[in-house]
């Protein structure tokens, strides 16, 4: 019998994609939208960014009800994204150093950075500029676009050209068709490959330059990502682990500090007041070989009897049979022990009219500077021993 060989089924061929309204949006106006960004946001504010969130917004709103006015739509839409970034201010935004260079010192060089001097009118200004004089936008598309009244469109439009025309020539004898015919010179800046691949993607979004390539990554960068966090978590660890074991011995060094600054104030404090110590006993001694020295009547000795009757011996001060005392008592109530130790004195016979008999508070307890017979001095060493 014949075999019978069956013929092999066709394979289904895919079908081909819908291109999406977002994809016919890029495909259309993806140079128009990136050329915008880049000649109306200033370089600092990340024209790809600007750019990037430009086409989020028209991805996210519905293009329905638009078909005879798309394109004022999706210029409208860019327009309110740039406008959002709000007006330059110029004590924040970074100065442009090359309209302080020698290069600007002429009008040829300053029509040269035409684009500097641009980029400091309002962002309603440079929007009007490019949709006239680059774009070739209608005035009332225009209108539509920004949504003003023509006439005031027509105003700012006039007015624009008349700001930069005297920037640049510093005079009013030219007019801005000059400066309308540099800016529609401009060469546009095509949407990079790369960027039209993955227009929403973050990679690009701080390219720098016109072109909008994206800078080169570091090898930091192009390290996998599994490395980079554990790097960075052990850097963080040992970060952590120093400060925590550098916070005692920072206070240690603090503190030892602020003692040996207490301990020199108080050597400081105890040397002042030996000083003024010393200086009163000098003063007591000068006294006292004054009162030795000087000429006055001696005075009459206490009879027998009347030394008797008071129960005491009579206390004869003479020259060389005296010397000045000094005694240092350390206490913490000093106001308390000085009256013990005058009462003690008394009782020892040292007369009550001596100089220095009530002492003197100095730092740590009281001192005495006392000019006192010799025989009275061992027994109130021995007093105060006790």
């Amino acid at each position: 019998m014949p075999t019978v060989v069956k013929a092999p089924k066709p394979r289904k061929q895919p079908r081909p994609r819908k291109e999406s309204p977002f994809d016919a949006i890029l495909a259309e106006y993806g140079d128009l939208l990136f050329d915008l960004s880049h000649r109306s946001v200033p370089p600092h504010h990340h024209p790809n960014q600007v750019f990037r969130s430009i086409l989020r917004d028209l991805k996210h709103s519905s293009a329905k009800g638009f078909d005879r006015y798309r394109r004022a739509w999706i210029l409208g839409t860019a327009a309110r994204r740039i406008i959002s970034l709000g007006r330059a201010e110029p004590g924040r935004e970074p100065a442009d150093p090359l309209l302080y260079s020698s290069s600007a010192s002429t009008a040829k060089g300053r029509l040269e950075h035409l684009a500097r001097y641009f980029q400091r009118l309002s962002p309603e200004s440079r929007l009007v500029l490019l949709f006239r004089d680059r774009y070739d936008v209608g005035l009332d598309e225009c209108a539509a676009i920004l949504g003003m009244p023509a006439l005031s469109l027509e105003l700012i439009h006039r007015q624009a050209l008349e700001t930069l025309a005297s920037w640049i020539w510093q005079d009013d004898t030219h007019g801005g068709s000059a400066v309308a015919e540099k800016l529609k010179a401009w060469e546009r800046t095509p949407l990079p490959e790369e960027i039209r691949k993955a227009p929403l993607s973050s990679i690009h979004v701080t390219a720098a330059g016109p072109s909008g390539t994206a800078p080169e990554r570091t090898p930091w960068q192009k390290t996998p990502w599994f490395i980079r966090s554990g790097a960075e978590a052990l850097g963080l660890a040992v970060v952590i682990l120093a400060v925590v074991a550098l916070v005692p011995k920072i206070r240690q060094v603090y503190e030892r500090s602020l003692e040996e600054q207490l301990a020199t104030y108080r050597a400081e404090d105890l040397r002042l007041g030996e000083v003024q110590t010393e200086q009163q006993a000098l003063e007591v001694q000068e006294e006292g070989e004054a009162e030795e020295t000087a000429e006055a009547p001696p005075a009459a000795e206490p009879s027998a009897e009347e030394a008797a009757e008071k129960g005491k011996k009579p206390v004869k001060m003479e020259v060389g049979a005296s010397e000045i005392c000094r005694f240092n008592i350390k206490s913490s109530s000093p106001a308390e022990l000085r009256p013990k130790i005058v009462q003690m004195l008394l009782e020892l016979q040292v007369p009550p009219e001596t100089k220095g008999i009530q002492g003197i508070e100095a730092p740590g307890g009281i001192q005495f500077n006392l000019m006192i017979p010799k025989d009275i001095v061992p027994q109130i060493k021995t007093r105060l021993e006790k």
